[in-house]
C-alpha cells in the first residue's frame, strides 16, 4: 500500500506540473506569491493521511510566473529551502534543514528559472520528533520555505494526519 501511495504522489506532483492545473485535488496551489520582487508561485504536496510508520513524502513546487527569466540568488552549499512538521500545539517537530547537520559557507550563487519554469525540492519525514523517537498519532502541520535573494517566503501550510 504504501508504494501505491508513493506512486500516486509522484503521478499527482508530475500531472500538476505538466498541466499547470490551478487547483490539484491534494494540494491546491496557492495564489502567485512574491519572494521580495520575484514572482514566485509555491506549492507544497503531501498526502492528507499517512500510517504510523510509513514515511512522509513532501515535494514543494517552486514555479516562475512571469514572462522573463527569474534570477535568484541561493546559497551554493545549502538547501535553499526547508519543509517543517509542527504538531497540534505548534511546536516544531521535525525540519527537513535540521534533519543533518550543514555548515554554511559564505558563498552564493545565482541560479536562473526561465518563464514558466519550475523547480521541484523533495524531503521525506520518518515520523520522528526531536530526540528522534517516534512522534504520537494525531494531526501535523507542514509548511515549506524558500530562501532566496536574501528573503524567505514560506508555503501555504498543509494539514496530515497520522492515523
Amino acid at each position: 500500500m504504501p508504494s501505491l501511495r508513493r506512486a500516486l504522489l509522484t503521478l499527482l506532483a508530475v500531472y500538476t506540473v505538466a498541466t499547470a492545473q490551478a487547483r490539484p485535488p491534494l494540494a491546491p496551489v496557492m495564489g502567485e506569491q512574491e519572494v521580495g520582487s520575484l514572482p514566485l508561485r509555491l506549492n507544497l504536496v503531501a498526502l492528507p493521511s499517512y500510517t504510523p510508520g510509513e514515511v512522509v513524502r513532501l515535494k514543494l513546487f517552486l514555479k516562475n510566473v512571469s514572462h522573463k527569466p527569474l534570477a535568484l540568488e541561493v546559497a551554493r552549499n545549502v538547501p535553499d529551502y526547508d519543509i517543517t512538521v509542527q504538531n497540534a500545539q505548534g511546536q516544531a517537530v521535525w525540519s527537513c534543514a535540521g534533519a543533518e547537520p550543514v555548515v554554511r559557507l559564505s558563498m552564493n550563487e545565482v541560479r536562473t528559472l526561465a518563464p514558466g519554469q519550475t523547480w521541484s525540492f523533495a524531503c521525506e519525514w520518518p515520523q520522528w520528533g526531536p530526540d528522534r523517537t517516534v512522534v504520537a498519532r494525531g494531526t501535523y502541520v507542514v509548511s515549506a520555505s524558500l530562501w532566496a535573494n536574501g528573503q524567505s517566503r514560506r508555503s501555504t501550510s498543509r494539514r496530515i494526519t497520522l492515523r
